[in-house]
């Protein structure tokens, strides 16, 4: 696999989530020929639900021996996380008894080193790429490994994770902050099955609080809901962050689902997310394209 190169600055991302790998993978070629510098997975980079650690792992290899997949993860570098379809079955959380196995078997597929992990609960992980001026710090968050929505109040990350989060902003040695959450930070809709910082309340606040103290350019990245769109919430200060969603690399949800932080078009099409970052003025600028992975054309896109 090719290994993200820290030192250089980013300025073409690609992102996406949900990918059913018994479905055609030759979306991977479209996106490759974009040439992006990284590759972020948000989520349901397989779909294993309630299988055996045995047949998940069979699933991991055989998209990492996919004709398609094996080419593009060895010229594209990637870095990803998790959601419930791969970690374990649908929305669940914590309470899952074969996560420390999964989380194995994750760490593997992404070539990770199991040491940096010992000391942590999930997959949880940062990277800082570029020198001072064009630095884009790239926070992947687990939001599985310590859910549990049984307790009164309703934990999402769990206070490890939080600790971890809090020391990776407070240095604030970056000049451009893309936060990636496997399921949607700012839609309010959540419940029969739709899953959402929203039901989080608590640790959605905090958020908020954290990225509002923060006071850089922020973008969230998402998956999960089988579509695209792009929300802008204003924080506290007044300034707004924003939130990018792709999800469906392999199939797509066409009924629309309410989002009043929405500013781009819901896109209920097959989908990933590109992200193009101009460092030629004292505060990066922005460009979300909405792409289609069959084609590579744009669906939809913002500029900030």
């Amino acid at each position: 696999m090719a290994k993200p190169n820290l030192s250089r600055s980013l300025t073409k991302i690609a992102f996406g989530s949900c990918n059913r790998t018994h479905k055609d993978q030759s979306f991977w070629d479209t996106i490759a020929k974009l040439e992006p510098d990284l590759w972020i997975s948000l989520g349901d980079n397989i779909y294993a639900d309630d299988l055996s650690i045995g047949d998940r792992l069979t699933k991991y290899r055989q998209l990492r021996a996919n004709f398609h997949y094996s080419r593009f993860v060895e010229t594209i570098p990637v870095i990803g996380t998790w959601d419930d379809h791969d970690y374990a079955s649908n929305n669940c959380g914590g309470e899952f008894e074969e996560k420390s196995m999964s989380r194995e078997l994750f760490l593997d597929f992404f070539d990770l080193d199991f040491r940096k992990f010992n000391d942590i609960s999930g997959v949880y992980q940062s990277f800082t790429f570029g020198p001072r001026g064009q630095r884009t710090k790239i926070v992947l968050l687990d939001c599985r490994y310590n859910m549990d929505a049984a307790r009164t109040h309703k934990q999402l990350l769990g206070q490890e994770q939080w600790h971890w989060l809090d020391r990776e902003l407070a240095s604030a040695d970056f000049d451009l902050l893309i936060l990636g959450s496997s399921i949607g930070l700012t839609s309010e809709a959540v419940g029969l099955g739709i899953e959402g910082w929203a039901s989080y309340g608590e640790d959605q606040h905090r958020l908020y609080s954290s990225l509002n103290a923060l006071n850089l350019p922020t973008l969230i990245l998402s998956g999960d809901r089988h579509q695209a769109d792009i929300s802008r919430i204003k924080l506290e200060s007044g300034a707004n962050i924003y939130e990018f969603m792709s999800s469906g690399l392999t199939h797509a949800l066409p009924i629309p689902i309410p989002n009043s932080a929405r500013i781009s078009q819901l896109i209920g099409e097959r989908n990933f997310g590109w992200l193009e970052i101009d460092w030629n003025a004292p505060r990066p600028s922005l460009t979300m394209q909405i792409r289609s992975p069959s084609s590579g054309l744009i669906y939809d896109q913002f500029r900030v």
